[in-house]
């Protein structure tokens, strides 16, 4: 049965990016001239394909071997069609190196598989089909529009002639019957010799096996590409035995390509010591329709200027192309000893010089990862970032497989309908009151704010740019100049409504549009005067009531706080909570931008500020550069995506829905679940919870998730924290080669404390600290310092002999460090929040973790228990009444009055670490603070 090839035409074509303003148009990231190889006649675009067998050799750096093999550098739109990859798991596989991606497959009978590798900024797969030994892929170049199926098989050596039929009988029912130009590379294990017939050279098998390839290859229109005269008896395979003589084992053949030439690099299976020449192919392909792409790499400052005279956004752009240019990579290098031995084994063109090249590689590439891991194990983030596993990896391929039609098309609809609606209406004049103008320190705070080595925008600008400039002569002044000058004249540079919008996958394997999430880049001049704008709108966008718990002064920890808190006088108090997590759908992506503006309105009135709002959400665009195409998407709803007060503004428009429906509904007049405290309900961004409101009946669930931790009614403390043990387990696996290395055991203990420990204490400050938990906490840490230890059992020990030997090790090592027990980590998180939180009722508008921690307090439960006619617990004990005297005893008073004055709160926080704190031992182990 053949092989399912789904295709089909665009529905609904999505509209080009030739829109896009001219400033942009030529600035730095645009990259829409031809193709570095493509020739100079019109209308053909002319491509490099490669054939390799690499015979299991290790390919770790593709793009160097060929470029060794072949005597030039490998240009981006060449394409390399692989067989006898280096052994990996059976099915699909893709593989990154740099911009360079193979993407593979191995039949579960074969033991290599056979691929294609291409540049991910040049090609895009569209289709794959696994035809037995073999692959087909279907490619788009993403910059001349034009398509290549490209085929590339292995046939079994030694098989026999019903073998080999078979095999390539399943290969060539994979191939594609549509009209798309295809190439196929084939290491058939038969030789072949070339002949002249009639003035044509033909393709001759010397056995059975080839002329059987040979046949089937025809019947499917492949025409065979014979290389030039003087290589026509030029052996492809280089048989390591020495004695044997190599044959024409490896064909390229084309079908729907009119011009096409083929080379042979002799002397190329040196470079990996592979037993096979490397083929290089020469295509003539038919141009399709020009696709512009845009580069994000972040930017780095090179200079070029030593003054400034003048700005706007083209200048701005221009300054970009010139003056910046893309970060250079971490990636392993060669060093100088590697390529002296390269030119050597070039002149010497012997086995030996070549083996000796791999070997200097070999050991010099150890020496380089062995170098980035102690970098890492020491706390370098980017060298850690680097010694991460890549995560989803190829799910642009399951995807494109998924679709009947062009999957980008797919996106962009899909996209479409979701941030199409009724726009924003223009400002009608300039305003025409007074404007006061940015000044020079909002400039620098504005500047401090925004975060180097980020991701650029359409039209090329960075923050490092920006802060180059301001520091040059006339660089600030003429910034400040050209933020002032739009501010006075909502004129706001079309680059910065055109933000650049890539795509990432939610899911490991998507298949369909709600399985992406959009990722948007703006501008950084645009996000520049946004962020100036937003300091000055931002008392007027703080949360006004008690739910929000996203903004300024404001934080995750009240969110949890809020919860847990309600779960626990629940659990105290036996009120009959019922709790309602809501979540609104595409929210942030469903927000009426006139309403939004008639809120911010509401809170600013009528002014410059309000009305450069206005401009920034109008006549917005985004270009959608998925990894098969280019488009415009027009984005008239919703969130702007991409922009630095995106935040601030969506948690306004979240917390006054909610204040709104509470109104508009009464919720107030339903009663209060706990006597004494009027709010039930709490967001953190649109992330909403309720509790009892009214009697819908609704079915319950034992548990509720909130940001990732499952949470109900009498849950213990250490049920809550077993997910975060079991992510803080999960996230050392992941990175074992870097905490497990042979690097200084101090340096890896603190990255470990730093990146697998807040992965596990990041919540905890909301959660009262809780003995048999805290236990569990350093339970969990000393087991990953033994793993980190590389701990093992002895033959002739004992189970608790090591068990000992090894807590007891990590304890040391531990205290040797200087890294504190989560247990304390707890505490003093805990300590450090419940100051915040008291402190923050002080504040005009306290968030809701203020008002519950305030709320029946122990002062509150002697006054009930003086009261004959008081509250009862009712048959439970009082856990917050305890927690409440520890916190009192550590403080030596009142401990919501002490928390008032900061230094004195933390002045006593150790005090009170010393008084929760577990002890590092039990039994006769000596007491840590006694090693030296």
């Amino acid at each position: 049965m053949a092989p399912d090839v789904r295709g089909g035409p665009s529905v609904a074509p999505p509209r080009d990016v030739g829109d896009v303003s001219p400033q942009s148009r030529d600035g730095c990231t645009a990259e829409s001239g031809p193709a570095r190889d493509a020739a100079s006649s019109e209308g053909d675009f002319h491509l490099s394909l490669f054939g390799w067998n690499v015979g299991g050799c290790d390919i770790s750096d593709l793009a160097a071997a060929v470029r060794q093999a072949s005597s030039r550098v490998l240009a981006p739109g060449a394409l390399l069609a692989l067989q006898e990859l280096p052994r990996a798991g059976a099915g699909w596989a893709t593989e990154k190196q740099g911009l360079m991606q193979i993407v593979s497959y191995r039949a579960e009978h074969a033991w290599r598989g056979a691929g294609v590798a291409f540049h991910t900024e040049e090609w895009a797969v569209v289709k794959r089909v696994a035809a037995g030994r073999g692959v087909w892929i279907q490619l788009k170049h993403l910059k001349e529009g034009c398509a290549v199926w490209v085929g590339s098989v292995h046939l079994t050596p030694g098989a026999t002639h019903a073998q080999s039929e078979q095999e390539m009988s399943d290969f060539m029912r994979g191939s594609p019957k549509v009209s798309i130009p295809a190439v196929c590379q084939c290491d058939a294990n038969a030789a072949i010799r070339w002949g002249l017939h009639e003035g044509e050279l033909l393709p001759v098998g010397t056995d059975g096996k080839a002329n059987e390839v040979l046949s089937q290859l025809g019947g499917a229109r492949f025409r065979m590409v014979a290389p030039g005269q003087s290589q026509l008896t030029t052996p492809t395979s280089r048989p390591r035995q020495a004695g044997r003589r190599g044959h024409i084992i490896d064909y390229l053949s084309v079908r729907g390509i009119a011009r096409a030439k083929m080379f042979v690099h002799v002397d190329s299976h040196m470079v990996l010591g592979t037993d096979h020449e490397l083929l290089e192919g020469t295509l003539s392909l038919r141009r399709g329709t020009p696709t512009r792409r845009f580069s994000s790499k972040p930017r780095v400052w090179i200079g070029g200027i030593d003054k400034v005279e003048y700005l706007d956004q083209q200048e701005l752009v221009k300054l970009a192309r010139r003056c910046t240019k893309v970060a250079r990579g971490s990636a392993y290098q060669d060093p100088l000893v590697v390529k002296d031995a390269v030119r050597q084994a070039r002149l010497l063109r012997s086995k030996e010089a070549w083996c000796r090249v791999r070997g200097l590689r070999k050991h010099a590439r150890k020496q380089w990862e062995k170098d980035r891991l102690a970098r890492a194990s020491h706390g370098d983030w980017m060298a850690l970032r680097g010694c991460r596993p890549p995560r989803h990896t190829g799910w642009e391929h399951a995807f494109a497989e998924a679709q009947d039609g062009d999957p980008h098309t797919v996106v962009h609809n899909h996209l479409e309908s979701v941030y199409k609606g009724d726009g924003v209406q223009p400002n009608a004049e300039v305003f025409p009151g007074e404007t006061k103008g940015f000044t020079l320190e909002e400039l620098r705070v504005a500047l401090g704010q925004m975060k180097n080595g980020k991701s650029v925008g359409v039209d090329g600008t960075s923050a490092e740019l920006l802060k180059a400039m301001a520091d040059l002569p006339g660089g600030a002044d003429h910034l400040l100049e050209l933020m002032t000058r739009t501010l006075v004249t909502h004129e706001v540079p079309p680059d910065w409504n055109v933000p650049l919008m890539i795509i990432l996958a939610k899911v490991a394997t998507p298949s369909e549009a709600k399985h992406l999430r959009p990722i948007s880049m703006g501008s950084a001049a645009g996000k520049l005067f946004s962020r100036m704008l937003l300091n000055r709108t931002m008392p007027h966008v703080l949360a006004r009531t008690h739910c929000q718990c996203a903004g300024v002064g404001r934080q995750s920890s009240d969110y949890l706080y809020t919860v847990w808190r309600v779960l626990m006088l629940e659990r105290e108090w036996h009120s009959g909570v019922c709790m309602l997590k809501l979540d609104i759908a595409k929210a942030f992506d469903s927000v009426d931008r006139e309403q939004l503006l008639r809120k911010l309105q509401s809170r600013m009135g009528d002014c410059s500020e309000m009305r450069c709002w206005r401009a920034l959400l109008q006549d917005c665009e985004a270009v959608l550069q998925s990894p098969w195409s280019t488009s415009l998407i027009g984005m008239t709803r919703g969130i702007k995506q991409g922009a630095v007060e995106s935040p601030a503004l969506f948690a306004m428009v979240a917390e006054v829905c909610l204040e709104e429906a509470a109104q508009r509904f009464r919720w107030g007049s339903l009663g209060e679940v706990f006597p004494g405290m009027p709010y039930q309900d709490v967001l953190f961004m649109d992330d909403c919870i309720l509790w009892m409101l009214a009697g819908e009946r609704v079915v319950a669930c034992s548990e509720m998730e909130v940001m990732g931790l499952p949470m109900r009614v009498g849950m213990t403390a250490s049920e809550l924290i077993a997910p975060l043990v079991a992510r803080a387990r999960d996230k050392f696996w992941s990175l074992q080669h870097v905490f497990r290395s042979r690097t200084s055991l101090r340096g890896r203990l603190r990255t470990l404390a730093t990146v697998v420990g807040n992965s596990a204490l990041w919540p905890l400050a909301a959660f009262p600290p809780d003995r048999p938990a805290m236990g569990l906490m350093n339970t969990m840490q000393l087991q990953i310092t033994i793993w980190t230890m590389r701990v093992a059992k002895r033959r002739d020990e004992g189970w608790d002999a090591f068990r000992l030997r090894a807590y007891r090790g990590a304890r040391a090592a531990l205290h040797a460090s200087g890294t504190e027990r989560w247990s304390t980590e707890w505490l003093r998180r805990w300590w450090r929040y419940a100051g915040h939180r008291s402190r923050c009722l002080l504040r005009e508008f306290p968030p809701l973790s203020a008002h519950l921690e305030a709320f029946r307090t122990l002062d509150w439960w002697r006054q009930q228990q003086r009261d004959p006619h008081g509250l009862r617990h009712p048959r439970h004990y009082p856990r917050l009444a305890n927690l409440e005297r520890d916190m009192h005893k550590a403080a030596q008073g009142d401990w919501r009055v002490c928390a008032q004055d900061r230094e004195g709160w933390r002045r006593l926080e150790q005090g009170w670490v010393n008084s929760m704190d577990l002890p590092w031992a039990s039994g006769k182990q000596t007491r840590i603070q006694d090693w030296q």
